[in-house]
This record gives C-alpha cells, sequence and structure tokens, in this order.
C-alpha cells in the first residue's frame, strides 16, 4: 500500500491529505457513480463524506 503522508523528506498536513481523500471521492463520482446512474444502475455505496470527516477528523485530533 502506498504511503501518502509523506513525500520524500515532506510531510503532508493532515488538511492535505483529507483534501485528497475528498479529491478521490469526486473522482469515484464523476467516473463511476454518476455514469452507473444514468444508465440506470443501483449504486450502494458505505463511504463517503461523513465516514471520510469521521475516519480523517478523528484520527487528526490524536
Amino acid at each position: 500500500m502506498l504511503d501518502i503522508r509523506s513525500v520524500g523528506d515532506e510531510v503532508i498536513t493532515d488538511k492535505a491529505e483529507v483534501l485528497m481523500f475528498y479529491a478521490a471521492r469526486v473522482q469515484l463520482v464523476e467516473t463511476v457513480i454518476k455514469p452507473a446512474l444514468a444508465q440506470g444502475v443501483w449504486v450502494i455505496g458505505d463511504r463517503h463524506d461523513l465516514s471520510t470527516q469521521a475516519y480523517q477528523g478523528g484520527r487528526a485530533r490524536h
């Protein structure tokens, strides 16, 4: 698994990491979910905005 918390000697900040997660969510919605819905396919997801906030926000406090 790729560790995105650092690039070379630079450490990724908590805010930057959250933004990368949101970018991944947007990519998923635009390239997978919306096209599937447009074709009449039902889409069920168990991870999105609230879970991202909970996991990332909770981890940043520790």
